[in-house]
């Protein structure tokens, strides 16, 4: 959620909803102690002063239900071993001097976009000792816009069928980055149903109520 005024003030976050019995869990004390505890709903803050109206920008991300047309399954993905050197090397993939950087498979479109994954890299975890995660990189093209658009993991496993953990992090420069938590030793290759989706927006205007 977007809000701007008309004297150029500005401010956006997320939506969080509030259940009924008045506690978030995750974030107990973003919760206003004014709304009732009975209260099914969602609240937003920061807003803006209530001097001037705001135009509110509203965006919707799809999380499930994705059409044909949304998704690309790649199977049998190798993981190598890693180091953060070899990750930091992934993110400069797409400089000049570095075209032939050996991708994983030939690239795929969904939703009109050409992606291609760097290799799956099987890395430490750096804030938990004895953790193990696995990093991937896809790029979309240097031409590409990512505005309005996500990347949504639908389902992941390794080469033993075993789901897969994943935060998708917001893409930078064009590429999304993709990490997968607390994986075993053993493992070899990735399986991966992916969702490039489009965001849906709505633009409306309020005059705040003063309390």
């Amino acid at each position: 959620m977007q809000t701007t005024d008309a004297a150029g003030n500005w401010s956006r976050g997320l939506i969080y909803p509030y259940p009924k019995n008045g506690i978030n869990p995750g974030y107990p004390n973003r919760l206003h102690p004014s709304f009732p505890p009975e209260s099914d709903g969602y609240y937003f803050q920061p807003g803006l002063w209530p001097d001037e109206p705001w135009k509110v920008r509203l965006e919707f991300i799809q999380r499930f239900n994705f059409s044909d047309d949304d998704t690309v399954t790649f199977t049998n993905l190798p993981v190598k071993m890693g180091s953060p050197e070899d990750a930091d090397d992934e993110w400069t993939a797409w400089d000049v001097g570095k075209t032939n950087f050996p991708f994983t498979i030939t690239p795929a479109t969904v939703n009109g976009v050409h992606l291609q994954l760097l290799p799956p890299l099987l890395l430490t975890n750096r804030w938990q000792s004895g953790e193990r995660d696995v990093s991937i990189i896809i790029g979309a093209g240097p031409d590409y816009q990512p505005q309005g658009m996500n990347l949504t993991v639908v389902a992941a496993t390794d080469d033993q069928g075993r789901e897969l953990r994943s935060f998708e992090q917001p893409p930078w420069a064009g590429h999304y980055s993709i990490s997968f938590a607390r994986i075993h030793d053993d493992i070899k290759s990735l399986n991966l149903k992916l969702a490039l989706h489009k965001s849906r927006f709505v633009e409306f205007t309020v005059q705040p109520a003063r309390q």
